[in-house]
């Protein structure tokens, strides 16, 4: 609708995707536990194309807080896929790399408008590989989502899934044997099986080979 009414006025178009950007916001993150909506519109390009990503490059900087949390709540069955028979479109499931892929080129390209800690979380892991400075900053998102209206309730997930997503890069880097029990003990994040699930299943996504150990350790394998 908005493509056939304002295809010949591209302020028109953008300021109206703008407006439904926002309110898929709310939309997606009052559902209990995000419903992945606002992800999908970002990440999903093939329904979609770039158009809600350039409301957030050209207007929008502030929501990159939000397509930053949206790309880690989307990395477990906390945030599951728009419901296709509601959207009667066939949404794309959302990669478990969008945080890589499609966030940091954005947030890069505007630190010097927009800067928090959910972009230095998404600089220092992808850009920087400072692993001590990621970790403050999984902390520090956790505040801050504390204090926002929309991301309060999912302020534990976030930092969890920042905290889980820090290992995982960290044994695709060092490729050997890494301890998530003992990891998710030092980082107090609670049920390791669960953890340990979701993080072996991100990996293989990947198109890694991962190993179990019984004593918590995962082996990694590939690129």
């Amino acid at each position: 609708m908005l493509k056939s009414r304002f295809s010949e006025s591209p302020m028109g178009m953008l300021h109206q995707t703008s407006w439904l950007l926002h309110w898929s916001l709310v939309f997606s993150f009052t559902a209990k536990g995000t419903n992945g909506m606002f992800a999908a519109l970002l990440a999903d390009r093939q329904n979609f194309g770039d158009q809600y990503l350039n409301v957030i490059q050209l207007r929008s900087q502030h929501l990159m807080r939000h397509m930053v949390a949206a790309f880690l709540l989307g990395r477990s069955q906390y945030q599951p896929q728009p419901n296709a028979q509601k959207t009667k479109k066939e949404i794309h499931p959302l990669s478990v790399n969008a945080l890589s892929k499609i966030a940091l080129p954005i947030i890069v390209q505007e630190k010097e408008i927009y800067s928090d800690s959910f972009t230095q979380f998404t600089e220092a892991l992808f850009q920087d590989f400072d692993f001590e400075l990621a970790t403050e900053l999984a902390d520090k998102m956790a505040d801050e989502a504390a204090s926002d209206i929309l991301l309060r309730p999912h302020a534990t997930e976030i930092r969890r899934q920042a905290l889980l997503y820090i290992f995982e890069v960290q044994a695709r880097i060092n490729k050997k044997g890494s301890d998530l029990a003992a990891f998710c003990e030092a980082n107090d994040i609670h049920n390791t099986d669960a953890a340990m699930n979701e993080v072996e299943t991100n990996m293989k996504q990947l198109g890694l080979l991962v190993e179990r150990t019984k004593d918590g350790e995962l082996s990694i394998h590939g690129n």
